[in-house]
Order: C-alpha cells, then sequence, then structure tokens
C-alpha cells in the first residue's frame, strides 16, 4: 500500500493555534480505512503539517508550538508571507485578507492560490466591517467596496477560472464575503 503524505495546511491568522489544535485532533481521533476496508492506525508523522502566520504570536500559540500542534509559526503580515512549499490547504478566517487594502486584496489572494497543490482549496474571509472599525477605511470606501465586490462576483469567479481555479464567493449574513478557491491544475 503506497503511504499517503500527510496534509500541509496553512493558517493565516493563526490567533491562539486552537484551529490547528481541533484539526489534528479531529485526525488523530478519526478511524481511517484503507482499501479493503481494515482500520488504519495514524502515527504522528499522519498528522497534517499546519504553518500559522500571526503578527503577534501570543503565549498560547509558543506553547502549542511547543506541543507539535503547530509545525511552524511566522510572526509577520500575511501580506508579506510567501510559502515555501506548495500546500494543501489555506484557512484564512480572521487573517490578513481580513484585512488587506482593498486595492491590494486581488494580489494578496493571487499568491496565496498560487500556493495550493492541485486540487487544494483555500478558504478565505474578507471582512469589510472590521477593516471600518480599524480605522483601515472610512464608510464611503466601504460601501464602495462591497458594492464592487457584490457587482463583480460572477466575473472574478471567471478569472479565477480562467487561470485554474474553482472559485465560489458569497455574502453572509454578517455582510462578510468567503471566498473558497479550488485548484484545477
Amino acid at each position: 500500500m503506497k503511504k499517503k503524505r500527510p496534509l500541509t495546511i496553512l493558517e493565516d491568522g493563526v490567533g491562539d493555534g486552537l484551529a490547528a489544535r481541533d484539526i489534528k485532533e479531529y485526525i488523530k481521533n478519526s478511524t481511517v480505512y484503507d482499501s479493503t476496508n481494515k482500520p488504519v492506525f495514524l502515527s504522528k508523522s499522519d498528522l497534517p503539517h499546519i504553518t500559522g502566520i500571526t503578527l503577534k504570536a501570543s503565549k498560547n500559540t509558543k506553547f502549542e508550538k511547543k506541543q507539535g500542534t503547530l509545525n511552524e509559526v511566522h510572526q509577520t503580515m500575511g501580506e508579506f508571507f510567501v510559502p515555501k512549499k506548495p500546500v494543501d490547504l489555506i484557512i484564512s478566517t480572521y487573517g490578513s485578507i481580513h484585512y488587506t487594502a482593498f486595492p491590494l486584496l486581488q494580489d494578496h489572494l493571487l499568491k496565496f492560490v498560487h500556493a495550493l497543490k492541485k486540487e487544494g482549496l483555500m478558504l478565505a474571509v474578507f471582512d469589510p466591517s472590521s477593516r471600518t472599525n480599524a480605522n483601515i477605511v472610512d464608510m464611503a470606501q466601504w460601501n464602495r467596496e462591497i458594492k464592487y465586490i457584490r457587482q463583480n462576483t460572477t466575473p472574478i469567479e471567471r478569472k479565477f477560472a480562467k487561470m485554474g481555479f474553482k472559485a465560489k464567493i458569497f455574502e453572509n449574513e454578517s455582510n462578510q464575503f468567503v471566498i473558497i478557491v479550488q485548484r484545477l491544475r
């Protein structure tokens, strides 16, 4: 039986490392079956390799790194971080994508999706309201950004398709825009 390599995950905005811990615990406690439907027992090397990006590493982030929950922690702005190797999954729910200046958001998203392996996924959230709360933009700019995204969702998804990605953008009840991208080739 050919051994599969462990997943590689990039978590943008790792916070305290709790999501990484939950991912590893879930996988560790899951039952995996081989092609003959026999249970396969996972070892520590089967757990995903999780790299976290954070502006400021907290005590808990450092603890999770020491415990092995986080394999790597990079203390930097996500906009400046470039993964060294392609990854299977990128999660950015409260990461740099939340706060990236709108003119730079496209380049930042493209940098991340091009870091995906074939069939890799990115789940990211863009929350314009968090940017007004942080005084990054004013309400007029916020309204222009919301209008732009709402009017251009389909063209943005088509641009991703032309580059070999499948993308879906939707707005949730909190006026956050969620983008899910899969690399197809």
